[in-house]
């Protein structure tokens, strides 16, 4: 199973600051230190009433990239996992496979991270069996006050809130947990969750629903709709006409079959092994083939590991006469040591040629650029026999009969694995359909 963790920044957005500041955009605070949400300054307040609120408050133009503070986070995430989505300037999903939630793995993150973080910085971080269950109880502890369902753990100066079907409670009480139709007096919900939701995600506040529109959420208050389960309870009809059709898969927003699906879209980076001759002695031209294929062996062993692969191999190398690079494209990702060593061919034998002229080369570094992790595709296969084979055997066999069919009339025309004319072309389309 696949575990997804959400990670919301507070106090990210600016690189350096004072003790207390906050970054504005568009008028209103879009972030701030440690200390100044301690005095009770959210994002989303204006910033005249934020200077107001807390006397030598600096205030910062947000700016229009990520800090490098939240670069270095995720370049730090990127060297646990392939799966990470960066969201806007201050979060990231990750995804973690196991047989179990992966609380020791994520301890370890956050120890890494707390090493480039500065003191006014945290993380507030949700796991859950999807990408926006593990969202929603990150803006559910961020927007109410209420008890967010599950377990919360700190870690340091983070904080990390489980889902209650990791954490053992698959179920909640509604009086307990405080779903109310906001029309129904004491009358708890009578509302059931849209298929494959779990009940917990009914106490969600509608502020906590961050891919609905400010606008919006405020005309859901006026229509009494505090919580999902107001909304889920509000017949189809009176919701498209509000709010147009399209507002009906609001209701359909966490039906999400485990383990979710998140964008793998932060920027590739590159990976490299190098040998350097620290003797002063130089690399024979006769030993360079050797030593390059020890040095993709050992960058092929690090993609594998990590579920990575790469779409850019490359070569640098130095010698007394200077330094000499070789770069090629993939058009399929590298991930096999047969595939990287034809990739690098014409770069090994210029290697040896500047061998050959300098008297033997200092140092060789293989690069392995624009990484990206391995999607697995599962492979369609056929019963024969009672034996799983693959479904290319079925294919192969209707090939072979018309192949059959096609001889009886016209002998020895048609023969595997030659490049066929286009009625040949046309009757194999013809067996693939």
């Amino acid at each position: 199973m696949r575990y997804t963790l959400f990670g919301l920044g507070e106090g990210v957005r600016i690189d350096d600051g004072p003790h207390l500041w906050a970054s504005v955009e568009r008028g209103r605070v879009s972030d701030a230190s440690a200390a100044v949400r301690k005095q009770g300054l959210r994002p989303g307040t204006p910033a005249s009433t934020a200077k107001a609120l807390v006397p030598g408050l600096a205030l910062y133009e947000e700016p229009a990239s990520p800090s490098r503070m939240m670069e270095q986070v995720w370049s730090t995430l990127w060297t646990h996992t392939p799966w990470l989505e960066t969201v806007g300037k201050d979060s990231f999903f990750i995804q973690v496979s196991g047989s179990a939630p992966p609380f020791q793995e994520i301890r370890e993150i956050v120890q890494q991270l707390d090493t480039n973080l500065p003191a006014g910085a945290r993380f507030c971080m949700g796991l859950a069996e999807t990408p926006k269950l593990a969202r929603a109880l990150v803006q559910w502890a961020a927007s109410s006050g209420r008890t967010v369902p599950g377990i919360s753990r700190k870690m340091g100066r983070h904080r990390l809130w489980i889902s209650p079907g990791l954490a053992g409670r698959r179920s909640i009480s509604l009086k307990q947990d405080g779903i109310w139709r906001a029309d129904s007096g004491d009358k708890s919900a009578a509302v059931s969750p849209p298929a494959v939701t779990p009940r917990w995600i009914l106490a969600l506040p509608v502020d906590a629903v961050w891919f609905l529109s400010n606008d919006v959420r405020v005309q859901l208050k006026e229509f009494g709709v505090f919580r999902l389960a107001d909304l889920v309870a509000l017949p189809d009809a009176d919701i498209a006409r509000w709010f147009g059709r399209e507002s009906l898969l609001w209701k359909q927003a966490f039906a999400e079959v485990p383990p979710g699906q998140i964008r793998v879209n932060y920027p590739p980076v590159y990976y490299s092994e190098i040998w350097k001759s620290y003797d002063c002695e130089t690399m024979p031209a006769e030993y360079i083939p050797k030593l390059v294929e020890s040095l993709i062996a050992a960058v092929v062993n690090h993609l594998q590991k990590s579920g990575c692969a790469a779409l850019r191999a490359g070569m640098v190398w130095n010698s007394t006469s200077g330094e000499g690079r070789f770069t090629q494209a993939a058009g399929r990702p590298l991930y096999r040591l047969s595939s990287w060593l034809a990739h690098l061919q014409e770069g090994v034998r210029r290697c040896q040629e500047e061998a050959a002229r300098a008297g033997g080369i200092a140092c060789v570094e293989v690069r392995a650029a624009d990484l990206q992790p391995i999607r697995a595709r599962q492979s369609r296969f056929a019963v024969k026999n009672g034996l799983l084979v693959p479904d290319g055997w079925g294919t192969r066999r209707k090939i072979e009969h018309i192949m059959t069919q096609i001889n009886d009339r016209y002998p020895d025309k048609l023969r595997l694995g030659t490049r066929g004319s286009l009625r040949e072309w046309r009757w194999r389309m013809v067996a693939e359909a």
